[in-house]
């Protein structure tokens, strides 16, 4: 290298002389040397003091213009130019510069330039022999366009000229690469470099040297390089090397085709879910700072690498540069948004030239973490030679999966995890590939598990101690496939959980299968489950022991949400349900669960004793609702008091049945619970058959036994009874009947009852209404009658108020009564219809007798039919007419025959009307009428001798009284028989007898007629008389109870002429006789 200076050649003057002498000669000559000496050397002490002074702006302005014709696109400065004492030239602040951007690209404080002196003032030409650079400073861009920041400014060639020697010391070198992928410029600095550029021909150097960056130890460097044709061959270490930038990003400064990897793994956790449209922020980049966004780039990456790298670079005419660098990895650290934990232990070495990178068992560590790199990756496709095989292997060792690992996953393994919550210790064995579709593809070759938990979203059954292996079982076409095989433990018992993982990614499919048997169902399992399946199981109350095999789905085909299938085999448990809390223990059965809902079969148990089974189904319905379906059999059970709970959970209102009823004994029972999640328990039993059961119902306790028939309960609470059958001792009773529950009371229904053989025992009177007991003890009904009819009861729930109604009708065979007298060997029916008040009082206010015979005081009684009701405070058999008013005129002939009871005896009519009143003493009043008996069958009833007696008998009688004493007693009453033929004894005084009188004399007689009252236990007769054609007798005196007679009678004989007596009787009684025997 050399530049020319200009240099004028000075012309030399010789004066002339004339002759003298030697001296003058000498000394003139001597004079004049002295003088041309002295003018030559005034002058030319005055051209070299002007040259001198003038050489530096020379120099300067002749280097500018040897910089500008050799460096044409650049703008060259520096300050000045100038010779040094030992005749070097030095530049002082030199710097180069690209017109383009006016970047600096060269700066040196100072420069020395040695040139050949002689050859400068001989041949004015300028030699450079030595150039000495002393901490100069070279900053090398490549920019985001593609193009370095030094191309372009070495465009004019000169005049070829030997090279000079450069001795470069304490040199600072920067470089820096941006790249429109990158996310942050990848800048290198070395400083200290010390080397001599030795000229190996006219336009090429070789050197050698060393130098550090920033902490470097140590670095040394050789090579050559040729500046005519631009190539060179360079070669070096750098020994403890620190590089701060992503280490990869370092490989895409010497190959291009490495930056679509480079900008996937750069990517941070905005952009890792894109995965596949990546963007990376763009850079803008100056000399020392680079932004993403306005955020520094470190606020993203941090990594620190400490390594010994051995390069080579080298580019030969008319090729592409080839690059090969070798790092040993000694120290480092690495943080990234992408990476769970910093790095903190990375050791190893990679290899990086144009064909790709290759991994030599780098090593990885976070505390107890380790990881494991080695393999080889090409640039581009199909780079690599075909004896490599491209692919980086990735091993990593006791990874520990937290929550926070979440946040690093993509996106579809973020569904993955989601899925199943998982964490523990992972090792695994990885592989980075080249994929098909995309550039890069990380598959998995094999991982471990220990120590693990996992919680799945569908089944938040927590399963712990979990270890084993995940295995990629795919040929590496098609899609990606896992075999999970790991073992755990829940809830103290071990769980074997195996499983297909299918394309993991966004759209993963799963196919996980867990088993474990002796499993507990308990609390913990039913929160396991989401809340509304949760709340229906709880609901079953299933508790104890199961097998349990669960399969768990994803398919794309079933949509996003996986699909859970349960078969649980359950034993040694009890149930208890919630809506129906009967305990059931010793329980065994199988329980499933799919995407159609749950089902329950085979279930079977025992309460106490008894067999149970059940079956069900549990099916979502609206939105996020369940609906229960479920059936429970029992055979031989027992009322017992924990069915009576159960009951009463199901439902109050139907619990008082039970309570009303108070059942004991065996049934077979069908029971159906519909149960809808937010909703009302619907409880309905389809068939509840009864078997030997009793029951004690508390509205009528009497208990009935050997129960037999059926009951249903339908979803309103209703419960039906149909064809009971019971008996209480020798009574066998049928009916059929309902409860319904009411708002705010309950209806308890018996129909179509039939009760034969009921007997009025002691229990049967205790349990029936005190007034009808107490008229059921004064009529003395000991023999059985037959009962039907209908009964209704009617309560509140609380207890306070029962009331009944009924429509009854009761068979009387050859029954005795007690009516104030005795009436024996009754056969007819009692009908009534009443109803029992808010006081427990009786009422009845209709009554039918229809009696078809009795027998009275030894007399045949027919076809007795009449009224009769029965109020709070009296009874009235027949008319309560006949005891409005003591007129008889005026009252007694509006009563119609329907109003009254009517009988036959004797072959004529017998009218009866009772009034009891219901106080203590039941103080009563008896109205009784004879109408037209025939006399004839009384004397043959009464097995009277005779046959030849005859007459019309009529009468009537009054009584009053109470059950406290017969003395109480009083009455009176008439009785008139005519027509008669009474030829033989006195008719009247035997049928006095049949009232326990006393009999008469035998006497004819066509007429008899008798007044008399009751008082004192006897009958008082206040007239007697017998009155016929030849005699008549009259009398008077008293008949007692007990048959003590005393009567006194006078004769009278006919008078002849006179009036006649017995017309005279007869118009007495004319006024009362048409009322009483003509109704």
């Amino acid at each position: 290298m050399g530049f020319g200076l200009s240099l004028r050649k000075k012309q030399k003057n010789t004066p002339k002389g004339r002759g003298r002498s030697w001296l003058g000669f000498f000394w003139e000559t001597l004079a004049g040397v002295v003088f041309t000496a002295a003018i030559v050397s005034a002058i030319g002490l005055g051209l070299l003091i002007w040259g001198w002074s003038q050489r530096d702006q020379f120099l300067t302005a002749e280097i500018r213009k040897a910089m500008l014709n050799q460096f044409p696109n650049a703008e060259v400065k520096f300050d000045a130019a100038e010779f040094d004492q030992r005749g070097r030239i030095l530049l002082t602040n030199l710097s180069f510069a690209s017109r383009a951007d006016s970047e600096t690209i060269f700066s040196v404080p100072g420069i020395r330039i040695t040139v050949d002196q002689d050859l400068m003032l001989n041949e004015r030409k300028v030699d450079i022999q030595s150039i000495e650079l002393n901490r100069p400073e070279l900053t090398l861009i490549h920019s985001r366009d593609g193009h370095w920041n030094w191309e372009g400014l070495f465009e004019a060639e000169g005049k070829e000229a030997a090279l000079p020697i450069v001795r470069i010391r304490d040199a600072i070198v920067i470089l820096q690469y941006e790249h429109e992928q990158f996310s942050r410029a990848v800048r290198l600095k070395i400083d200290a470099i010390d080397t001599d550029l030795i000229p190996a021909s006219m336009h090429e150097y070789r050197f050698s040297g060393v130098g550090r960056e920033e902490t470097l130890r140590a670095s040394q460097f050789f090579g050559s390089f040729d500046i005519k044709h631009q190539t060179w061959d360079l070669s070096g270490e750098l020994n403890h090397l620190k590089i701060d930038q992503p280490l990869l990003e370092v490989a895409s400064i010497i190959s291009p085709d490495a930056k679509s990897m480079v900008a996937q793994l750069q990517s941070t956790r905005s952009s890792r879910d894109a995965e596949a449209n990546l963007q990376v922020a763009q850079v803008s980049a100056t000399s020392h700072k680079t932004f993403i966004e306005g955020t520094p780039a470190d606020a993203q990456v941090s990594l620190e690498l400490t390594t010994d790298v051995q390069f080579h670079s080298s580019k030969k005419a008319n090729s592409e540069p080839d690059f090969s660098v070798f790092a040993q990895l000694v120290s480092g650290q690495l943080s990234h948004p992408d990476l769970p934990v910093p790095l903190d232990q990375i050791k190893g070495s990679l290899a990086v030239d144009k064909l790709g990178l290759r991994i030599d068992n780098i090593v990885l560590g976070s505390g107890t973490t380790s990881a494991r790199l080695a393999g080889a990756w090409g640039w581009g496709l199909d780079s690599l030679p075909e004896h490599v095989d491209e692919g980086i292997g990735f091993t990593l060792n006791n990874y520990r999966v937290t929550p926070a690992t979440r946040e690093f996953l993509p996106s579809g393994l973020k569904k993955v995890y989601d899925e199943l919550t998982p964490a523990g210790l992972l090792s695994g064995q990885f592989r980075i590939r080249r994929g098909i579709d995309k550039p890069v593809d990380f598959d998995l070759v094999k991982a471990t598990v220990r120590e693990g938990t996992a919680v799945h979203e569908m089944f938040k059954y927590p399963v712990s101690e979990i270890s084993g292996e995940i295995t990629r079982t795919d040929d590496g076409t098609g899609k990606e496939t896992w075999a999970l095989e790991f073992d755990g433990r829940a809830a103290s018992r071990p769980v074997k959980i195996s499983g297909t993982l299918i394309d993991p990614g966004t759209d993963y499919e799963t196919v996980i299968d867990i088993h474990t048997d002796k499993f507990p169902i308990d609390n913990q399992f039913y929160r396991a489950l989401s809340p509304r399946q949760s709340e229906v199981m709880t609901h079953i109350g299933i508790q104890g022991t199961a097998d349990v095999h669960c399969v768990v789905l994803r398919r794309q085909a079933h949509g996003p949400k996986p699909i859970v299938r349960l078969a649980i085999d359950v034993y040694d448990s009890s149930m208890r349900l919630k809506s129906f809390p009967l305990p059931v223990r010793d329980l065994s059965g199988h329980i499933a669960f799919d995407e159609n809902g749950w089902q329950v079969s085979r279930v079977k148990g025992r309460h106490g004793e008894t067999p149970v089974h059940a079956y069900g189904t549990v099916k979502e319905v609206g939105n996020d609702d369940w609906k229960l379906e479920l059936t429970m059999m029992a055979e031989q059970a027992r009322f017992d008091h924990n069915l009576y709970l159960a009951i009463s959970e199901s439902d109050k209102k139907s619990a008082q049945v039970w309570e009303l009823l108070r059942p004991r004994g065996l049934f077979d029972i069908n029971l159906k619970i519909d149960w809808t999640t937010g909703q009302q328990v619907e409880v309905d039993v389809p068939l509840m058959k009864l078997k030997n059961c009793e029951i004690n119902p508390t509205v009528m306790p009497w208990r009935l036994m050997d129960l037999e028939g059926t009951v249903t309960v339908n979803r309103e609470h209703t419960v039906a009874f149909e064809n009971l059958k019971a008996r209480h001792d020798q009574c066998v009773i049928e009916t059929s009947g309902s409860f319904i529950p009411r708002k705010d009371f309950w209806q308890l229904r018996f129909d179509q009852i039939d009760a034969d053989d009921l007997t009025p025992s002691h229990e049967f009177m205790a349990a029936i209404p005190k007034n009808l007991r107490d008229l059921l003890v004064s009529v003395k009904l000991k023999d059985p009658v037959s009962l039907s009819g209908q009964v209704e009861f009617k309560g509140d729930y609380a207890g306070r108020t029962i009331t009944a109604a009924w429509d009854s009708r009761a068979v009387l065979n050859q029954t005795d009564l007690y009516l104030g007298v005795d009436v024996n060997d009754v056969s007819g029916t009692i009908s009534c219809q009443g109803y029992l008040n808010r006081d427990g009082v009786a009422i009845v206010p209709t009554g039918k007798l229809s009696i078809d015979s009795c027998w009275v005081m030894g007399y045949h009684v027919t076809e007795i039919h009449g009224p009769f009701q029965l109020s709070e405070k009296k009874m009235v058999i027949g008319s309560p007419k006949m005891f409005d008013s003591e007129d008889a005129g005026n009252e007694w002939s509006t009563v119609s025959r329907e109003e009254r009871v009517t009988g036959r005896i004797f072959d004529g009519e017998l009218f009866l009307d009772l009034l009891v009143q219901r106080t203590p003493t039941t103080p009563y009043l008896l109205r009784t009428t004879l109408s037209r008996a025939n006399l004839e069958q009384w004397a043959i009833q009464s097995n009277y001798g005779q046959a030849n007696i005859r007459g019309e008998v009529n009468g009537y009688i009054d009584l009053a009284g109470d059950s406290v004493s017969s003395r109480a007693t009083v009455g009176n009453g008439r009785l008139l028989i005519s027509p008669a033929a009474l030829y033989e004894v006195p008719v009247l005084f035997q049928m006095f007898q049949s009232l326990r009188f006393a009999p008469a004399d035998d006497t004819a007689f066509r007429h008899a007629y008798a007044e008399f009252r009751v008082l004192d236990e006897k009958f008082v007769f206040d007239e007697i008389g017998l009155l016929g054609d030849t005699m008549s007798l009259f009398g008077q005196g008293y008949v007692r109870f007990d048959r003590t007679i005393d009567l006194d009678f006078v004769y009278r004989p006919p008078r002849r002429g006179g009036i006649n007596l017995a017309s005279q009787l007869m118009n007495r009684l004319e006024n009362v006789l048409p009322v009483l025997f003509t109704v």
